[in-house]
């Protein structure tokens, strides 16, 4: 583990991507310490998956950005991992940390932003579909693109198989992003 690369994992949901992220810090595929988990979802699988691992939960108010800027700061991250975080962050805090904001997104941007994505996609019947990590702009799933993987859409798939492929490919493709931020292959780190 690499204690001098921190980051902090924002999230809403089940918690899924965390859970990814945790197990390939746990297995050294990716060397990087989770200094603090923060959501606005108190009950949330996402915030139960952090405390199961004992790591530093905050649960923040997302409609006072100066809070959660100062406890951002509090923990100097060197990246901000936004896993399954259901709000877009305050203009403020994107600016603060331009540059080392990553979201993960169950589509392949352009195409699909924002909510529903998976199911618009199947609703669509496309032939590919797959998950994007994009850096964290102003607008909503508009950042710069760092990565995709692409799933083929099979003909037996239901929406839970094709939605389930998608993540499969999300668990695999966040943590090693992070590993190219912690290398420096990107990013200014």
């Amino acid at each position: 583990m690499n204690s001098d690369f921190n980051i902090v994992v924002l999230g809403s949901g089940k918690g899924s991507n965390l859970g990814a992220i945790i197990e390939a810090i746990r297995t050294g595929k990716l060397k990087a310490t989770i200094s603090a988990v923060m959501s606005d979802k108190p009950l949330s699988g996402f915030v139960l998956k952090a405390q199961i691992e004992s790591l530093p939960v905050e649960i923040i108010d997302p409609k006072s950005t100066e809070h959660l800027l100062e406890r951002i700061q509090f923990f100097a991250p060197k990246l901000i991992v936004l896993a399954g975080y259901m709000r877009i962050l305050p203009a403020r805090i994107v600016d603060a940390f331009a540059g080392r904001i990553i979201n993960i997104h169950p589509s392949l941007l352009p195409q699909y932003p924002g909510l529903n994505a998976w199911q618009r996609a199947f609703a669509d019947n496309i032939s590919t579909a797959g998950c994007t990590v994009h850096f964290v702009d102003n607008g909503m799933d508009t950042g710069q693109i760092i990565e995709q993987s692409v799933i083929f859409r099979k003909l037996d798939d239901t929406a839970e198989t094709f939605f389930s492929r998608i993540q499969i490919a999300e668990h695999a493709l966040y943590p090693s992003v992070i590993q190219k931020f912690v290398d420096g292959v990107i990013g200014n780190t």
